[in-house]
C-alpha cells in the first residue's frame, strides 16, 4: 500500500481509504468487521464513518472492528451535521467516541456543506463549528476538517478562511471539472484532500464502456475510477465503500498498481480526459457567468450526462431530484425553463454542446414532469 501525508495534519494515510456507508441490511456485523480487518491487514489505515450511515450501524460496526484491529496503524474519521448547535454537536461527538471506543477521533468533519448559506450558518457563534473546536481543544478530536459538495468557488472560500486542516469532496473521472480548481487550490495551501464517490455513485463501474473517456481501456470501471483519484497528486485519500473481503482485496490490488503522478503528467491526463468527453459535459463551468437568467447550467448538463449513460427517464429524474435536494441546484431558483436561448452558453462551451436544446429537453421531459407529479 502506498501512503502520503494528509496535509497540515502531518498524519501518514493510505492512498486508499475505506468508506463505511455500504453495509447492507442483509450483512451481519461479523461480516462487516471481517472486511474492515482485512483492509487493515492489507495496509489501509484510513477508516471513514458517520452517524446515520447504514441505518446508524456504521459507527458501532467500526467500533467493533477497532477493538481488535490486526494492526495498530489505523486512523478513524467521522462527522457532525452542519446544522447542529454547539451543544448538539458536542452530544454527537460524545456518542461517536463511545460507539467507536476511542479516546479521541483522528479526523472530524463539519459535514455535508452544500451551499454557502449552510457554511456561513455553521460558522456562526454557538453553532456547529464552535462545538467541534471546543472538543478539539479538549483533546477529543485530533484534527478538524470539512466535507463539502460546493463547486470550486465555494471550496476556495473555505480554503481562504483557513479554519480547517483538510477537505473532503465528491471527485472522480466524470465530475472532476466541478471541483478541480478548488481541489488544487486547497493542496497549494497545504490542506489534505480526500475524494469521496470515486466511482460516481457506481456510474463509472456500471457504464464504463459507454464513457468515451475510457475508450480502448481493458481495465474495468472500478479500476479506472480508483486509478484516476489515486494518480491525482492533488488527492491524498480515495474513499471506497467496500463491504466484503473480496471487494477489499480487489480494490487494494488496484490501489497498489498506481501512485500519484507528477503534476505535469496528471495535467496532461486531465486534458486528455476533457478532450475525450465527446457528447458529455465536462463541468468546466465557463457557461455560468454569461447566463442572463442565472441558470446553473453545469448541474443540468450533469443530469443530461446521466441520461446519456443510463438512457432512463426515471433515473434521470432521480438525478435531477438529488441535485435539487442535496446537490448543485439546492436553493437555486432558476430552472431549465428559464432559458431564453440567448446562446451565450454555447459560444463559450469547450465541448461545443447544444446546451439550449438539452435545457429544453430537460424542461419538457424531466423537470416539468416532476413538477406535475
Amino acid at each position: 500500500m502506498n501512503y502520503t501525508t494528509y496535509g497540515k495534519t502531518g498524519e501518514r494515510v493510505s492512498l486508499l481509504g475505506m468508506g463505511g456507508m455500504r453495509w447492507t441490511k442483509e450483512m451481519s456485523d461479523e461480516e462487516a468487521v471481517a472486511a474492515l480487518h482485512r483492509a487493515n491487514e492489507l495496509g489501509i489505515n484510513y477508516f471513514d464513518t458517520a452517524p446515520g450511515y447504514c441505518d446508524d450501524r456504521s459507527e458501532p460496526i467500526l467500533g467493533k472492528a477497532l477493538a481488535n484491529m490486526p494492526n495498530d496503524d489505523w486512523l478513524v474519521a467521522t462527522k457532525g451535521p452542519n446544522g447542529l448547535t454547539e451543544s448538539e454537536v458536542r452530544e454527537r461527538i460524545d456518542t461517536s467516541l463511545d460507539r467507536l471506543g476511542v479516546e479521541a477521533i483522528d479526523f472530524y468533519f463539519l459535514w455535508c456543506i452544500i451551499t454557502p448559506e449552510q457554511y456561513t450558518k455553521a460558522l456562526q457563534p454557538g453553532m456547529c463549528l464552535d462545538g467541534i473546536r471546543k472538543a478539539h481543544e479538549e483533546g477529543l478530536i485530533k484534527h478538524v476538517g470539512i466535507s463539502s459538495h460546493m463547486e470550486s468557488t465555494g471550496l476556495k472560500r473555505i480554503v481562504d478562511d483557513g479554519l480547517f486542516e483538510f477537505l473532503m469532496v465528491p471527485y472522480n473521472a466524470v465530475n472532476f471539472g466541478q471541483r478541480e480548481d478548488g481541489v488544487r487550490y486547497a493542496k497549494e495551501h497545504g490542506m489534505g484532500v480526500a475524494a469521496m464517490n470515486p466511482l460516481h455513485g457506481g456510474i463509472i463501474a456500471q457504464y464504463k464502456d459507454k464513457l468515451s473517456i475510457f475508450e480502448g481501456s481493458e481495465r474495468n470501471g472500478v479500476e479506472e475510477g480508483l486509478r484516476f483519484c489515486i494518480e491525482s497528486p492533488y488527492i491524498d485519500v480515495a474513499l471506497s465503500g467496500m463491504n466484503t473481503v473480496a471487494q477489499v482485496e480487489e480494490n487494494v490490488g488496484y490501489a497498489e498498481s498506481y501512485s500519484p503522478l507528477a503534476a505535469e503528467e496528471f495535467d496532461k491526463r486531465v486534458e486528455e480526459l476533457r478532450s475525450s468527453f465527446d457528447a458529455m459535459c465536462t463541468s468546466c463551468a465557463y457557461c455560468v457567468s454569461g447566463c442572463p437568467e442565472n441558470i446553473f447550467i453545469p448541474a443540468y448538463m450533469e443530469v443530461y450526462n446521466h441520461y446519456l449513460l443510463t438512457g432512463s427517464i426515471e433515473e434521470t429524474k432521480g438525478r435531477l431530484n438529488w441535485h435539487k435536494q442535496f446537490g448543485l441546484l439546492r436553493d437555486k431558483a432558476p430552472v431549465a425553463a428559464n432559458c431564453i436561448e440567448c446562446g451565450n452558453c454555447e459560444e463559450v462551451c469547450t465541448q461545443y454542446l447544444d446546451i439550449m436544446t438539452r435545457l429544453a429537453w430537460l424542461d419538457e421531459q424531466i423537470e416539468s414532469q416532476m413538477q406535475q407529479s
